[in-house]
């Protein structure tokens, strides 16, 4: 009787090292996606696909056992995403991969065009693939610059800038341009009859600096 054979042996130990590994791979902070909104480059905090997509956009790309995955990126892969007009697009897939033999990491990227069949049922135009599938009074966040408070954990962190959109079937509704600062409160204190200002709480603050209704 023969026993099971090389590929299936590698199969089941990629299977149960995610079953292993999903669990804290929001435990730690993840690598963003791309956005680009007016041309300028944004870390997109999350990674808006449901899961049919993702799973469908999974099985179409190369093997798990050839990506570059870890836990920062489970998936191995990162979206590049655009915003025109008023309306969010898939531009891109961007897969890192490892050579084995060469011990050498490089990347392969799939445009759009490319993609027409894993997501098929979204139009696609020269400007990406129409995400409508973000959904009823979805809530997304980009930021750059730096990262003033980061916490280890999916995308916990907040960004010195940052876009805050509201998205229904792939189309924005308001955009808020806001300015990340902390702030600290200080109060008063008295030792040995001397008065001094020590400080009690520090306060993420934000600015509003430009606000967009569609």
């Amino acid at each position: 009787m023969r026993g099971p054979s090389p590929t299936l042996i590698r199969n089941i130990f990629i299977a149960v090292l995610l079953f292993v590994v999903a669990p804290c791979a929001w435990a730690t902070g993840q690598v963003p996606d791309v956005i680009y909104i007016n041309g300028e480059k944004w870390a997109l905090l999350a990674k808006p696909l449901p899961k049919d997509l993702s799973a469908r956009l999974d099985a179409f790309l190369p093997p798990h056992d050839s990506r570059a995955w870890h836990t920062a990126n489970l998936s191995g892969y990162t979206c590049v995403w655009s915003i025109e007009g008023n309306r969010i697009y898939l531009k891109a897939v961007e897969v890192d991969m490892y050579d084995s033999q060469k011990k050498e990491e490089y990347t392969i990227t799939y445009t759009a065009d490319s993609l027409k069949d894993v997501f098929k049922g979204y139009r696609c135009t020269r400007k990406g693939i129409e995400a409508k599938w973000i959904g009823r009074d979805y809530t997304l966040r980009a930021g750059k610059g730096k990262v003033i408070r980061y916490v280890h954990a999916g995308y916990n962190r907040t960004h010195e800038t940052e876009m805050h959109f509201n998205v229904h079937k792939g189309k924005i509704a308001d955009m808020q341009l806001r300015r990340y600062r902390f702030t600290t409160i200080y109060i008063t204190r008295e030792h040995n009859g001397r008065k001094y200002q020590s400080p009690a709480i520090c306060l993420l603050q934000y600015r509003t600096l430009q606000k967009l209704i569609f």
